[in-house]
């Protein structure tokens, strides 16, 4: 098995609610590698997330929809406003050979020269077999373990964030530098294992979150962050286009 898949299965074990330390006893061999990975992992799937009540998270998901209605209906309109190709119909093509004004019309431009046509090029004889052009093997691919110094800082940065209650801090807050660093060592780590998709959703809904509390707090909303929003649910459906049929079948908007 090959470290990558080795990674993916350890990180698909904890999400199904299994302890880092019974994950890592089944790879002995590479406890040095993945152990500061699994636990800063479990650290970020027990972190606690802000949750919309049921009429804020409808609101969010109309405007949403809204909002790319709008930029579908749109585009479907500056694709309609374009102008069709210029196509020669095919009653306008006449078959039979070139007169002599057609050939010289289609002849090079002066100074330049044509392409000497191969079609009288001599045959390859039965069974002649062309050389490969390859230079030899490629190389095999190979995947290096995440650095563990970047293992460390990420585990420390977690016990701030956690510790701090960073999870339910507002743009503007101290601890907003800290939460954002958090939810990207999280994104790195969730792509690295294949869930790039769920991890652009997740952030869709905590920036709405925040959105949807600044309103409900009676301060200003930046348009930034609704900018923010938006992007964030662009990448969030071209990484669901990414994924297989079976996959992508039951997530919805």
């Amino acid at each position: 098995m090959l470290p990558e898949e080795i990674l993916t299965t350890c990180i698909a074990a904890l999400e199904a609610g299994e302890e880092p330390a019974a994950v890592l006893a089944r790879y002995p061999e590479y406890v040095a590698e993945l152990e500061l990975i699994l636990y800063a992992v479990a650290t970020l799937r027990g972190a606690q997330k802000p949750r919309l009540s049921g009429p804020a998270f409808v609101r969010g998901r109309r405007a949403l929809a809204e909002a790319l209605a709008a930029r579908q209906a749109a585009a479907e309109a500056g694709a309609a406003a374009a102008p069709p190709p210029d196509e020669t119909p095919p009653e306008a093509i006449r078959p039979g050979p070139l007169t002599p004004d057609e050939a010289a019309g289609d002849a090079a431009p002066d100074g330049l020269e044509t392409i000497p046509s191969t079609s009288g090029a001599p045959a390859l004889p039965a069974g002649a077999v062309i050389p490969s052009l390859s230079g030899g093997r490629p190389s095999p691919r190979r995947f290096a373990w995440p650095g563990l110094g970047l293992a460390a800082a990420a585990v420390a940065l977690l016990a701030v964030v956690v510790l701090a209650g960073s999870s339910g801090s507002l743009p503007g807050s101290p601890l907003y530098t800290l939460k954002r660093a958090a939810e990207s060592l999280q994104g790195a780590i969730m792509t690295s294992a294949g869930s790039e998709a769920a991890w652009q959703a997740r952030q869709v809904e905590r920036r709405l979150a925040e959105a949807l509390a600044l309103e409900a707090a009676g301060q200003p909303v930046d348009a930034r962050l609704l900018a923010e929003v938006e992007r964030m649910t662009q990448a969030a459906l071209a990484a669901v286009n990414e994924l297989p049929a079976r996959v992508s079948a039951p997530v919805s908007w």
